[in-house]
């Protein structure tokens, strides 16, 4: 049992995860200020 390798993957797909996240959160962000811009009437700022 070597447990060493079986933490390469694991923290692989948590960076890969973490992209993941950050990446749909810009998207997110970039759509709501997509939708804000396209549509002034519907936002008192």
């Amino acid at each position: 049992m070597h447990p060493a390798p079986a933490t390469a993957p694991t923290t692989k797909l948590l960076l890969a995860a973490q992209w993941a996240l950050t990446g749909f959160g810009l998207f997110c962000l970039v759509g709501a200020a997509v939708v804000i811009a396209l549509t002034p009437e519907a936002w008192p700022l």
